[in-house]
């Protein structure tokens, strides 16, 4: 109580001398001089300036009015203003300022990010529409039919016997199950399937010159055999057997050499080698009779003989019941020794793709893809022009140049494969009115398939990896890109370590298994083989039946790679990451402080979560500001709570200051230097807290 009347009669002191201070001053009446004293300089001097203005002349007083009111207004409304602004505003103005910038820079990621994820959308249904997943039963129904009893071929003549077995049964079709037989129109399908084929198969043969290999000069042979080079290809004509031709013979056949040009063909890729487009071409009858008379006199005059280096047996089918083609491709090699390697290429793809309500929105989505195409191209482009220099010194700007030559060089190859394909159909349909046995080549047009596919394919994984550049304003991911870049001389060796290794366990064991295992026949096969070996993925009962000794060296090599190299990655990897995330935690990047941005504005758009503002420098930190650099994740939110709460109570108390001069405990003292020092205290807390 005592503390209480000593508060009251200060109080009365104070308002005393106040009331005191204010009956200080003049009269009331020496206002009306004020003003008349204000009227008459204000009269002179304005009756001066007429006088001079009019000595000017119109012109310069004119002028002269001009530059004084500018003056006037700009001193009264921007100067004066600008003067009185307090210290505050201008914190708030650049705060308000930098918050602006970032909603700006926050719209122009988010617009940059669904751009993206449009196209991509758009470049996924553009690549998806030309796919379908018949495609893949197409293919092993071909496979299982032809493909299946290939690698029982070892001779010529079994390769005879499987044209006869498996070739012409499966290709012609005469007869159903019960013993039908098949109109005209069912002989063009396939045995036991919906899906027929184009015109007859053909053979195609690649044979070498004979005396063009290298031999020691104490070996003598008469007919030297060597390995299948493009320099040494056959290409002359012949008579039946491979006999000398008249000169005057012009006839055509499987005798007589056919280039690629002619045969529309483009080189072929098996096992031993690469093959040219051209060769020696049989074409097979319409019927499955007229077929096995012309494989009859192919074996009697040796059609196939030690000179041969590949026979390719080639034909089209297709399902329209899919509207898929495909182009099937049955190659048998021929190496020095005589032994025949089988390999086949079937490539099945879409032949119209403009049929019916699908066809409206394939041309619809393609039409996107051109226009944003074109887009892009634009935008980068003045990007381009803008940036000048600069614009290469970002590497993922390289990645919408790929993007953009890609993507033309995609639309060119979708155009060139349409046109092929509205050229064979034509050819096609021609060929049905001549009795000749006539073959119409569907390789190229598989070929430009599968470049066109080769390229939209890479553009959407360059725009898919573009997603990954979301990831910088992940804290994980900054961590993981700085570990990278930090330790990347580290990484680099140890790459360089790894390397070494692999080649010298694939040359040793090229050295030990090359000559019994298939896959270590050469360094670089054994180098490729040595890869999936780190998954367990090997035949080991192969390599104890070689040799027992590389089992040893396997052991070795699966020590090295796992216990000494693996840990050593690990090593680097885990000291890197402890540097790194010192390092983070220290000062935070622009790209983490605009995440934080972002995650506090789309949570700001939710309607259940207030809407925090940010404090102002007179209210003190009373929320941790949207973009700060502050460590949300190692704050200490009891601490947090805290100093929020005792923050509060510093407001109740200079809200009412009449009860903040008592304090809680009765106890008299310095009120106003306790409540200063609980401010300085809570506002050391939030500092503390953040730093």
């Amino acid at each position: 109580m005592d503390c209480q009347v000593e508060a009251e009669e200060k109080d009365a002191e104070q308002s005393g001398e106040e009331l005191a201070r204010k009956k200080i001053g003049l009269p009331p009446w020496c206002i009306y001089i004020a003003w008349f004293l204000a009227f008459v300089v204000s009269f002179v001097s304005s009756f001066f300036v007429v006088l001079y203005s009019i000595e000017w002349g119109y012109k310069r007083s004119e002028e002269w009015f001009s530059a004084f009111a500018m003056s006037f207004f700009q001193s009264a409304f921007v100067v004066e203003p600008a003067k009185k602004l307090p210290k505050e505003n201008k914190v708030r103005l650049a705060t308000a300022r930098s918050h602006r910038e970032k909603q700006i820079r926050m719209n122009r990621i988010i617009y940059e990010t669904l751009s993206l994820l449009a196209f991509v959308i758009v470049l996924i249904v553009v690549t998806e529409v030309d796919r379908d997943q018949n495609a893949f039963y197409l293919d092993k129904s071909l496979r299982g039919t032809f493909v299946s009893g290939m690698d029982k071929v070892k001779t010529a003549q079994d390769f005879w016997k499987w044209t006869e077995a498996v070739l012409l049964p499966g290709v012609y079709f005469n007869t159903w199950y019960n013993g039908a037989v098949g109109t005209r129109a069912d002989r063009l399908h396939l045995h036991h399937s919906t899906a027929y084929r184009f015109q007859p198969p053909r053979l195609r043969q690649i044979r070498i010159k004979p005396g063009h290999c290298v031999k020691d000069d104490s070996i003598k042979s008469p007919k030297c055999i060597s390995e299948f080079s493009w320099n040494i290809q056959e290409s002359g004509d012949f008579s039946a057997g491979w006999r000398p031709r008249d000169p005057e013979d012009n006839s055509t056949g499987p005798w007589s050499f056919r280039p690629a040009y002619q045969l529309k063909g483009l080189p072929a890729f098996g096992q031993l080698s690469s093959y040219p487009g051209g060769g020696y071409v049989s074409v097979m009858g319409k019927s499955k009779t007229s077929t096995m008379k012309k494989i009859e006199v192919l074996k009697n005059n040796t059609w196939i003989d030690r000179y041969t280096r590949a026979v390719m047996v080639e034909f089209t089918v297709y399902a329209e019941g899919t509207n898929l083609l495909s182009s099937v491709n049955l190659m048998f090699e021929l190496s020095t020794t005589g032994a025949f390697f089988p390999h086949s290429t079937i490539a099945t793809y879409r032949l119209f793709n403009y049929e019916g309500s699908r066809g409206i929105v394939v041309l619809v989505f393609q039409m996107l893809f051109v226009t944003l195409l074109v887009y892009v191209a634009i935008r980068e482009f003045e990007k381009a022009k803008k940036l000048k220099g600069k614009y290469l010194q970002d590497s993922w700007n390289f990645l919408e140049i790929a993007t953009i030559v890609g993507g033309f060089v995609a639309v060119v190859m979708y155009g060139v494969r349409e046109a092929f394909s509205q050229a064979a159909l034509t050819e096609i349909k021609n060929s049905r009115y001549t009795d000749e046995d006539v073959f119409v080549n569907f390789q190229h047009i598989a070929y430009w398939d599968a470049i066109y596919h080769y390229v939209v394919d890479f553009v959407v994984f360059i725009n898919i990896i573009k997603f990954v550049r979301l990831l910088r304003y992940s804290r994980r991911m900054c961590v993981m890109v700085t570990v990278l870049s930090t330790m990347r001389t580290e990484i680099l060796m140890f790459f360089i370590l790894l390397l070494f290794l692999f080649l010298s366990f694939a040359q040793l064991q090229h050295l030990l298994l090359g000559s019994h295992v298939a896959g270590f026949r050469s360094v670089g096969q054994s180098f490729v083989h040595l890869f999936p070996s780190l998954l367990r993925r090997y035949n080991l009962e192969e390599i104890l039946e070689a040799e027992i000794i590389s089992v040893a060296f396997f052991a070795v090599f699966f020590a090295a790679s796992f216990l000494m190299l693996v840990n050593l990655l690990l090593s680097i990897m885990r000291r890197a990451i402890t540097i790194v995330k010192r390092q983070i935690k220290l000062e935070q990047s622009r790209d983490l402080e605009m995440a934080e941005f972002i995650r506090n504005n789309i949570l700001s758009w939710l309607p259940l979560v207030d809407k925090l503002s940010p404090p102002t420098p007179e209210e003190g930190p009373k929320y941790v500001d949207q973009g700060t650099s502050c460590d949300l994740i190692d704050l200490d939110l009891d601490l947090l709570a805290a100093a929020e709460l005792d923050y509060v109570i510093v407001k109740l108390d200079q809200l009412f200051p009449e009860a903040s001069r008592v304090k809680a405990s009765g106890d008299c003292g310095d009120s106003e230097q306790d409540v200063e020092s609980v401010k300085a205290e809570k506002k050391v807390v939030m500092v503390d807290s953040c730093n």
